[in-house]
């Protein structure tokens, strides 16, 4: 019987080794004009030593979105979202936004969200899907992966652009090396040159890892194959 029981043990963790609830942050720039917006909380202090500090409150409620609606330097119109763990995902972020001009000026939004946890170390790929309308100019869409718990410090694993006047779409993959927990940014920079320009766009940028669920599936299945040549 030690078998049967040594597989129940080894999918039970398996199935407990899911992504750990971090924060997720919002954060909108244009000029001198800054808004951070994070997910029900007030403040975030990693373990990397920086933090962030909400300016605004979350206009979204609940657990894995974070919302703001308003106005952010020559930007008069800004309905930004950004969704990750748990209602996407579990290696997923994506940050969707509306923009209205009402002068010329340069916004640059980003989202950020700690925690993820791998179920192994290796190399893994990313993926970066982004489109939308612009009656400006996108001048960059990037996302980045940090191999620990932190805030700061993203590079570019993907990076897409420049786009538009008018419609775009794009996809770019990449390969990052991760050994446990890892932390995930999106930033898209867009320039409008009037008042009166819209750029509205969606980016969602994935890391192609495992779920639990598939993994614990197929350990069950090599433990029912493995039971039944035993018997």
């Amino acid at each position: 019987m030690k078998y049967p029981i040594t597989c129940l043990i080894l999918m039970l963790l398996n199935a407990c080794a899911v992504p750990a609830q971090a924060d997720l942050i919002l954060t909108l720039n244009s000029g001198s004009s800054t808004v951070v917006v994070i997910d029900e909380s007030p403040s975030s202090t990693l373990s990397s030593g920086g933090s962030y500090t909400s300016t605004v409150n979350d206009s979204i409620a609940g657990s894995g979105i974070v919302g703001f609606t308003g106005a952010v330097g020559s930007f008069v119109v800004n309905v930004t979202t950004g969704i990750s763990r748990p209602l996407i995902g579990p290696y997923a972020i994506d940050l969707n936004n509306v923009s209205v001009s009402g002068g010329a000026g340069t916004l640059t939004i980003g989202l950020i969200d700690t925690g993820f946890l791998i179920p192994s170390a290796g190399n893994y790929s990313v993926v970066s899907e982004f489109g939308g309308t612009t009656d400006g100019f996108i001048t960059s869409v990037t996302g980045g992966i940090l191999d620990s718990n932190a805030e700061t410090g993203f590079g570019a694993d993907t990076l897409q652009g420049p786009f538009g006047p008018g419609s775009f779409s794009g996809t770019r993959t990449g390969s990052v090396s991760l050994s446990n927990t890892f932390s995930m940014n999106t930033v898209v920079s867009f320039t409008h040159g009037a008042a009166g320009q819209i750029t509205s766009f969606d980016h969602k940028f994935s890391v192609a890892v495992p779920e639990p669920a598939t993994g614990g599936f197929l350990l069950a299945i090599t433990c029912l194959i493995g039971l039944r040549r035993r018997r």
